[in-house]
């Protein structure tokens, strides 16, 4: 089935920024798991970006599709080029709660440019570059 016009709108544009925080304390090496499905995020999925502030004096692990980020107290980090519907948080502090508000996440969905197009097209990291016109690997 084709996409519609306005769903390549949608993807050719990006999307906007989708903030949350911990509503709740995570238990010591506990954790929380954030469902965009239901949100208003939903239209947009996958989405691809991610930054986490993790203000707590825990570190903590990120996983974001197939990918786990170890993220240290008191840090911030982003990460790209990934495809999530869900986020899971966890404590990996296993004497200390993180307190709620602690952890903020701010995700988002890139445009789709041409690199990105050619990324998803032949499923590896292309540089295109002009040498005696051809395209280089």
């Amino acid at each position: 089935m084709q996409p519609t016009n306005r769903e390549q709108r949608l993807l050719a544009s990006g999307s906007p920024t989708f903030s949350t925080r911990n509503s709740s304390e995570i238990a010591a090496s506990g954790k929380w798991i954030y469902e965009l499905e239901g949100t208003t995020a939903h239209k947009y999925l996958p989405l691809d970006s991610i930054t986490i502030a993790n203000t707590s004096s825990c570190p903590i692990q990120l996983t974001v599709g197939s990918h786990v980020l170890l993220i240290p107290a008191n840090s911030i980090r982003t990460k790209d080029k990934i495809a999530y519907t869900n986020v899971v948080i966890d404590n990996l502090d296993s004497s200390n709660a993180i307190s709620e508000n602690s952890i903020q996440l701010t995700m988002w969905r890139e445009p789709i440019t041409e690199d990105t197009e050619l990324q998803r097209k032949y499923g590896r990291n292309l540089r295109l570059g002009i040498q005696a016109g051809t395209l280089l690997w």
